[in-house]
Order: structure tokens, then C-alpha cells, then sequence
């Protein structure tokens, strides 16, 4: 029996190995790649100032995270905040190049309504 505290991933890649090995055969679901994509990591090293370092490792200890998990969600939500802030924006412009498009549409209206 495998170990619990191997992911998804390493269990599916023992099998991969086991199966070249000795021509088992296990499937795993179409929705368990999504699964599996979910919980990748990739390893990222930062440079940061000794200031930083030591805010951020004052607010994982006060939080009762790791140093990771706090950079992991202060990341994710500032990349959030970006994204919602470029929505914002294109909705913004959108709506001011709907507003001028009404604004010519209606004095050009205009015109065609005082001939009836």
C-alpha cells in the first residue's frame, strides 16, 4: 500500500511507472487531470529586502502559516486585485465608447425626426 501523504500526482506516476514495469493497467478519469492541475506547485525564489522578509515572516507566525502559504495568498490576491482592476477598466472604457457611440446615434436621430 502507497504511503497517504503522496499526492495525486506521485500516485499516478508510480502507477505509470509500475504499469511500463510489469503491464498493469490503471485509468484515471478525464476530471482527475483538472484535479491534478490544481495542486501542481513550481518552486519560485525571490529576492526581497531584509525589511520585507521580516514583516512577512512576523505576519506568518501571528497568522500560524508557513512562509509559504502567507506569500502563496498575498500573491494570489494581489493578482486577483490586477485582474479585477483590468476588468474594471475595460468595462469602464466600454461603457464611455457606448456613451459617445449613443451620443452621435441620437443627434443624428435628431435630424431624421424633425423631417417627419
Amino acid at each position: 500500500m502507497l504511503p497517504p501523504i503522496l499526492s495525486h500526482v506521485s500516485i499516478k506516476l508510480f502507477f505509470q511507472v509500475y504499469s511500463t514495469a510489469y503491464g498493469a493497467k490503471q485509468e484515471f478519469p478525464e476530471d482527475d487531470k483538472e484535479n491534478m492541475m490544481i495542486n501542481q506547485k513550481s518552486r519560485l525564489n525571490l529576492n526581497i529586502p531584509a525589511e520585507l522578509n521580516e514583516r512577512l515572516n512576523s505576519w506568518a507566525e501571528m497568522l500560524q502559516l508557513t512562509l509559504s502559504e502567507l506569500t502563496r495568498q498575498a500573491l494570489g490576491e494581489y493578482i486577483e486585485r490586477l485582474e479585477r482592476d483590468k476588468r474594471e477598466q475595460e468595462l469602464a472604457e466600454a461603457c464611455k465608447s457606448y456613451r459617445q457611440f449613443n451620443k452621435k446615434f441620437s443627434s443624428e436621430w435628431a435630424k431624421f425626426e424633425t423631417r417627419l
